[in-house]
């Protein structure tokens, strides 16, 4: 199927319902997700639905500006 993948939605949890987080705060492998997705025809934009109640991350600014610099640095790891 990897040659018809055309959108993924993944959120990064803790725990059960505890998720949306800003990637790289919960569990996800994300350098192994981005490899398994370089393998595919997926080339969709990246949508982060993330949110402060269940962050580490609690000022506004900082949490979006985390959550900016890891969305780039995803974008890096899947486009190059």
């Amino acid at each position: 199927m990897k040659s018809h993948l055309l959108a993924v939605h993944i959120s990064d949890k803790v725990k059960d319902f505890v998720d949306h987080l800003i990637p790289g705060e919960g569990f996800i492998d994300w350098m192994t997700l981005c490899a398994k997705l370089r393998e595919t025809t997926f080339r969709a934009p990246l949508l982060f639905e993330v949110m402060v109640r269940n962050s580490q991350i609690r000022d506004t600014n900082t949490f979006l500006n985390l959550t900016y610099e890891r969305g780039c640095k995803l974008h890096d790891m899947l486009f190059g």
